[in-house]
């Protein structure tokens, strides 16, 4: 619940409520200007709640209602961006003799992935009403996708990469540099 008391967090509301408020006058539209701003409210209290201490904006692995870049990935994790943006560094990732797994969540974001092609990786992203760009060019907006780089191969031990998005934007790039 820590975004309830975040400057951006007010202001956003406040922004959107002027914005109903111009629209409604200009318009003469008929919107309940606090009928929409008060369950937004609501909903962003009950988000909170539903994802506990992990929805703190200073927790690596969930963002929520923050900016921010994950460059340490380690495998057999899940990272989440909620109502943000979320930049993830996967191309320093140790494959080991089983199959590592990844998974990353974008709802009503924006997620960045950079990933090496020279690593092993089976990514298969999921989009729905969303977004997500696969290296090869592809897009998706509803439905899954699956790409593997390169250095794929189904017999021997690879890193899985689980990207769902969800009304946001994914974006994963192919990028066999050591630095941003």
């Amino acid at each position: 619940m820590n975004f309830l008391f975040r400057e951006a967090y007010w202001a956003s509301l406040l922004i959107l409520a002027g914005v109903l408020l111009i629209v409604r006058n200009v318009f003469k539209l008929d919107l309940p200007v606090i009928g929409i701003i008060f369950p937004i409210i609501i909903i962003s209290w009950g988000v909170s709640i539903l994802l506990g201490p992990k929805g703190n904006a200073d927790n690596d692995s969930t963002l929520l209602f923050h900016n921010g870049s994950v460059t340490g990935v380690d495998g057999n994790s899940s990272y989440n961006v909620i109502f943000g943006k979320g930049t993830y560094d996967l191309r320093n990732i140790k494959v080991g003799d089983k199959n590592t797994r990844v998974d990353i969540d974008a709802i009503f974001s924006s997620a960045f992935v950079r990933i090496n092609p020279n690593i092993p990786m089976k990514i298969i992203v999921s989009a729905v009403f969303a977004s997500g760009k696969l290296p090869d060019g592809s897009v998706i907006s509803f439905g899954d996708r699956t790409y593997t780089t390169r250095s794929y191969n189904a017999d021997s031990a690879y890193v899985e990469v689980y990207a769902d998005v969800f009304f946001g934007d994914l974006r994963i790039i192919e990028d066999d540099s050591a630095t941003f």
